[in-house]
């Protein structure tokens, strides 16, 4: 059996879970929005909470009455709700063949090693992938009501490549994780705690500019909703250093998975 349909087929449930819970969390929050919608009485209740609050949250600036800077706010649980899937999704997708003690069948197939991997990955990318459309079908949905004109979903748009880029950085450190660890809980719960350790360093950096140089320590930081909004872009040196990243930890996979030995 090609393996790259094994693992599609094999994490079908978790992409179909996973999507379902992305479009139900995406209905709700613009559910919500119906009270902010053009309602500047409701833009001022936010002018008695504390700004370090507000930027801990990203809302600190943004115009929730209007449709991106309400997204702007929203943007970023979306990154980490996609973020924690590619990271637990690079971390499974190499470590199952331990857990459920397939390895040797997996082994035993007439390809190399490397290809294996290689057919892992590319599946990996692509349920990515699939659920980040599937987040934008959500968010075209949810805020068809209100009437989106382009520049709305242009910023959409780009919302959805951040989420994506950062899904890729997670799922390569996730997958890095998992073929460097002989233990499939140990890493699962790391990859988990990576996520989470990034997004508190973020929340960190917001609140202090003595720590600024943290930025470059969280991609939570490369793809701030409000600065693509205010930008109308990503920064150059934040693409770099995801491609970096992506790079780097893909190599250390590539090197590491293959030379490793397997509980099977």
């Amino acid at each position: 059996m090609n393996v790259f349909i094994r693992e599609m087929r094999d994490h079908l449930k978790g992409l179909i879970i996973w999507s379902v819970v992305i479009l139900v969390f995406m209905l709700m929050v613009f559910v919500e929005f119906e009270a902010y919608y053009e309602n500047p009485e409701m833009a001022e209740i936010l002018d008695v909470v504390p700004r370090g609050m507000l930027e801990a949250f990203g809302m600190y600036g943004a115009n929730l009455t209007t449709i991106n800077g309400y997204m702007s706010i929203v943007a970023l649980y979306l990154y980490i709700m996609l973020g924690i899937f590619a990271v637990l999704l690079g971390n499974s997708i190499i470590g199952k063949e331990e857990r459920d003690k397939t390895g040797e069948f997996l082994m035993s197939m007439p390809i190399k090693r490397y290809q294996v991997l290689r057919s892992k990955v590319g599946a990996a990318v692509l349920n990515c992938l699939l659920l980040t459309l599937i987040a934008g079908i959500g968010i075209a949905i949810a805020v068809y009501q209100y009437s989106p004109d382009r520049e709305n979903f242009e910023y959409i748009s780009r919302i959805l490549v951040a989420a994506f880029i950062i899904q890729m950085i997670f799922l390569s450190l996730g997958l890095f994780i998992a073929a460097s660890s002989k233990a499939f809980k140990k890493s699962s719960a790391l990859s988990v705690a990576l996520v989470i350790i990034t997004y508190i360093i973020s929340v960190i950096q917001t609140l202090s500019d003595s720590v600024d140089f943290l930025k470059y320590f969280t991609p939570f930081k490369y793809y701030q909703a409000s600065e693509i909004l205010q930008n109308n872009g990503f920064q150059g040196i934040y693409i770099g250093l995801s491609v970096i990243i992506v790079l780097v930890a893909n190599f250390g996979v590539f090197y590491v998975y293959p030379r490793r030995d397997l509980k099977l």
